[in-house]
């Protein structure tokens, strides 16, 4: 487990991320459920952030990161270490959590920037060691794009 940890570790502080989000759903769901709305999550401050034609763009100039689920069996919520678009730093809080609500009306986010990253993944890797983790409770954003995001252009 200490090997997937320091996998985990060294994949996240890897990536060019900036943000640290907690998605919070306040009921119960599936990892299935809380996927989609990440992913649903993501696109939308895409199109926000990248206009109509964001699905287009590359993953390189789309949101990107990780995220970690957390409480499968009551209270699911995800934990994101994010980069947003290049350029999309003023009102990313105000957006982001207009946007979870639309998604989810009983759910809370926070959001904070990172300022000590290592650290940072070690709290989103918090449930790593408990019996009954899967690793469907991790994912990379790039998992959820189309094809077309990994092309280059």
């Amino acid at each position: 487990m200490n090997e997937l940890r320091a996998a985990y570790v060294k994949l996240c502080t890897g990536m060019d991320v900036q943000y640290f989000v907690t998605l919070a759903s306040n009921q119960d769901g599936t990892i299935a459920s809380i996927r989609k709305r990440a992913r649903d999550f993501c696109a939308r401050m895409d199109r926000k952030l990248l206009g109509p034609s964001w699905s287009k763009k590359s993953a390189e100039e789309r949101t990107d990161g990780v995220f970690f689920i957390e409480h499968v069996a009551s209270n699911i919520h995800l934990h994101g270490l994010l980069r947003f678009p290049s350029g999309a730093e003023e009102g990313l809080r105000m957006t982001s959590a207009l946007i979870w609500n639309k998604i989810c009306p009983s759910g809370t986010i926070d959001f904070q920037s990172i300022y000590d990253l290592p650290r940072g993944v070690t709290y989103c890797m918090k449930e790593l060691l408990l019996p009954g983790y899967s690793d469907e409770q991790f994912f990379l954003l790039r998992e959820l794009m189309s094809e077309r995001a990994h092309q280059t252009i």
